[in-house]
């Protein structure tokens, strides 16, 4: 059960590593960590992943490219605020930091 768990970890490191030194510094990418504001001043902190995401790490959760957020918020910038098309509603957020 564990064994799962601790192979999808170490894949994750690894591709961290890889694509932490080729990086820019105000864009959102794959494996960087991002806080957002959402329209109701709310603020989270997230860890962009590719397809593994909804993971809760404590500070942050993860979120997957392929979600409607993650979506998104590729290749925003900060300070940039972008639109998200739900079934239901739209909502804004906002680019606040990344790391």
């Amino acid at each position: 059960m564990y064994e799962a768990l601790i192979e999808g970890v170490d894949r994750l490191i690894t591709t961290l590593c890889d694509l932490e030194s080729t990086q820019a510094t105000d864009v959102v990418e794959v494996g960087r960590h991002i806080t957002i504001e959402f329209d109701d001043g709310g603020q989270e902190e997230y860890l962009l992943l590719d397809t593994q995401g909804g993971v809760d790490l404590g500070d942050y959760q993860t979120l997957s490219v392929v979600s409607p957020v993650g979506k998104a918020v590729i290749g925003a910038r900060i300070g940039q605020t972008v639109k998200i098309e739900l079934p239901n509603a739209e909502i804004l957020i906002k680019i606040v930091s990344l790391k």
